[in-house]
């Protein structure tokens, strides 16, 4: 039931950065487009996205 990944896994690190690259884009455009109001709602979409992922990941 360990949560950490193994140095063997190598396609950990490159989803993070994808899942990172992803996450400031979005804020950038979202903020970008529509002020405070696409920020908030993008970080609600972003903690539910996060928890999912996490979720998931003890799941699996």
């Amino acid at each position: 039931m360990s949560a950490t990944a193994t140095p063997a896994d190598t396609t950990s690190p490159v989803t993070f950065y994808i899942i990172a690259a992803i996450i400031v884009l979005g804020l950038v455009v979202g903020t970008a487009l529509y002020g405070l109001l696409g920020l908030t709602v993008w970080m609600v979409v972003l903690t539910l996205a996060i928890f999912v992922i996490l979720v998931g990941i003890s799941i699996s």
